[in-house]
């Protein structure tokens, strides 16, 4: 549900954004490349470090991988994703519901 937020976003915003029509589509083409890419990389990062059997009993295999990154600043890097993470869902839920009001 969250993954279009973006695009129904763009839908809504469309009118009132100033520009040429070819500039507005080009943005929101590349918006949509730049998330898409991000999928790809994640998924393509955890089935290069993981097993097919270690992907199946797995819950989050991006955080399983974050825990094994050695950064002497931080002790848990997963802790750090998770707050960051929980920050872009919460301003996509916000802006969900905005829109349906």
């Amino acid at each position: 549900m969250l993954t279009f937020t973006g695009f129904e976003s763009f839908l809504f915003f469309y009118p009132y954004i100033k520009g040429p029509e070819k500039q507005k589509i080009k943005s929101a083409l590349l918006a949509n490349l730049f998330a898409n890419l991000s999928y790809v990389y994640v998924v393509l990062i955890s089935f290069l470090h993981l097993t097919p059997f270690q992907i199946q009993y797995i819950a989050e295999p991006i955080l399983y991988l974050l825990k094994t990154l050695p950064i002497s600043a931080f002790f848990r890097v997963d802790l750090v994703f998770l707050s960051l993470w929980i920050v872009c869902v919460t301003t996509s839920l916000i802006l969900y519901s905005w829109f349906t009001l």
